[in-house]
């Protein structure tokens, strides 16, 4: 990764884009690792196959909905050819993977499992190429690949348990994923932290009021959020709608500071 003068007149809809490609590419990683996984126990597949038709179908259209990032000038120019093979390789596995699940004829397992971790390995490595697009100096270049690859997961987590909840047959099993997500915020936060500690310090913290948008947008709120979840299960499919959008807001705001901060 190569430094580059970053883009201060950058419109919103750029972050806008990239966070509409992170979370859609995380999205697409989870299918892709649970398609191989539930393949390998018996008759699971066969209960969350509508499930698993829609939030693959939702990956492709929520990535989608992020390419215009590749045309901008907000990547870098050496990478935005890799970036769009990358995201044209996963997309087309998982139009691919949903057509198979779509047929009536069943697909063989083994080929199911396959194109799953094609995509779950295809997504990953869309990610880094997104990762390496972004203009970082070169001295902290090795921290942006884990912050953005966490971030990923952790917005394509939030959308899939929000589409889980809506076919567990109950607010309690709705609620459960909750200390999953917990672990991932807690990861990505402190991520962020390093990255920040890396910009100058972390007492910067203090007198930018973005970052405690980020931190509370990303960390803070799915927190609450799931407390109540448990705490109020009714609550369990509102509340993982809410932390979606939340975590993706905070997204959108730590992905154009990325893209306008002078190093």
């Amino acid at each position: 990764m190569q430094q580059s003068s970053r883009h201060t007149d950058l419109p919103p809809a750029t972050a806008l884009w990239s966070a509409f490609a992170s979370t859609g590419l995380g999205l697409l990683l989870w299918l892709g690792i649970g398609t191989a996984l539930l393949l390998t126990r018996g008759g699971l597949l066969g209960n969350l196959l509508a499930w698993q038709k829609l939030t693959i179908l939702t990956g492709i259209v929520t990535t989608l909905l992020g390419t215009p990032l590749i045309l901008s000038r907000a990547l870098q120019p050496a990478w935005r050819p890799r970036m769009l093979i990358g995201t044209l390789i996963t997309l087309l596995i998982g139009v691919a993977l949903w057509v198979m699940l779509t047929r009536q004829a069943p697909t063989d397992a083994g080929v199911l499992s396959v194109s799953g971790a094609a995509l779950c390995i295809a997504a990953t490595l869309s990610v880094l190429c997104l990762a390496a697009s972004f203009p970082v100096a070169e001295e902290r270049a090795s921290l942006l690949a884990p912050l953005l690859l966490c971030s990923a997961l952790l917005s394509g987590a939030a959308v899939l348990f929000a589409l889980l909840s809506l076919k567990w047959p109950g607010y309690h099993l709705a609620a459960a994923p909750g200390p999953s997500l917990m672990l991932l915020a807690a990861m990505n936060g402190a991520l962020l932290l390093l990255w920040w500690n890396s910009r100058g310090g972390l007492s910067p913290i203090w007198e930018q009021r973005w970052r405690w948008f980020v931190l509370e947008l990303s960390l803070l709120m799915p927190i609450l959020l799931i407390g109540l979840s448990f705490y109020w299960p009714q609550l369990s499919h509102i509340g993982w709608t809410l932390i979606a959008i939340s975590i993706f807001a905070g997204t959108c705001i730590e992905h154009y500071r990325l893209m306008t901060e002078a190093d």
